[in-house]
């Protein structure tokens, strides 16, 4: 994921929906595909992350929305136990 973006830092992949996507190869070729089409899945590794872990926050990117940008939208995980 680090090649993809061009950088060395995991904050930078990470600071978005829209780079966390690009980062993971995950671009507009997907739209409209199912989870069942074996191009892309989700996984369970038993990762669990407690309640307390994480935050939700404004938006971040989309100063120019007006009064959504303020929705929750955007979630920030903190320490990851498995």
């Amino acid at each position: 994921m680090l090649e993809r973006m061009n950088t060395d830092s995991s904050t930078r992949i990470t600071s978005g929906p829209g780079k966390l996507a690009k980062a993971m190869g995950i671009d507009r070729k997907l739209d409209g595909d199912k989870l069942t089409m074996n191009k892309i899945w989700i996984e369970d590794e038993g990762i669990k992350i407690k309640r307390s872990d994480i935050i939700s926050g404004p938006r971040i990117g989309i100063d120019y929305a007006g009064k959504e940008h303020y929705f929750p939208g955007d979630l920030l995980f903190g320490k990851i136990s498995g």
